[in-house]
């Protein structure tokens, strides 16, 4: 139904996925600033691997989920073991922004060409306490 979501966090990344099964929006809230990062080859195995897509990423215009985002939280996404796991129990294919093309039994970026971003609502609380009042 329009105006549907799912929300996630950074701990449940298969709600993205599920977000693509059932083609609703996903939103990524978080009570914290994000606790890893992708590892120092991970792009470079990326583009190795993923020319095609990587280029994707590269000309995605801002407002859509770009090489940025995927450098800075959804990079855990193309792993292989959530690519088993899209595969096998959803029927999607291994890897996110492709589709199943079952003609010539490969894979293809989506025929949806870019996807928004998906709002990342972070919650930091800072509390600051005046020491010499307070003492």
């Amino acid at each position: 139904m329009p105006g549907d979501f799912i929300v996630i966090n950074f701990f449940a990344l298969e709600g993205w996925s599920l977000a693509e099964l059932y083609q609703v929006q996903c939103v990524v809230a978080a009570p914290y600033v994000l606790p890893y990062s992708a590892p120092s080859s991970f792009e470079r195995q990326f583009r190795h691997e993923f020319p095609l897509l990587f280029k994707y990423f590269q000309e995605a215009p801002a407002e859509k989920v770009s090489w940025k985002d995927v450098q800075h939280w959804m990079w855990p996404l193309f792993s292989e073991d959530w690519g088993s796991w899209r595969s096998d129990c959803l029927n999607l294919s291994p890897l996110p922004f492709m589709v199943r093309n079952c003609q010539v039994s490969t894979d293809m970026i989506s025929p949806n060409k870019y996807f928004q971003t998906p709002p990342l609502l972070f919650e930091v609380y800072l509390l600051l306490v005046d020491f010499e009042t307070h003492a």
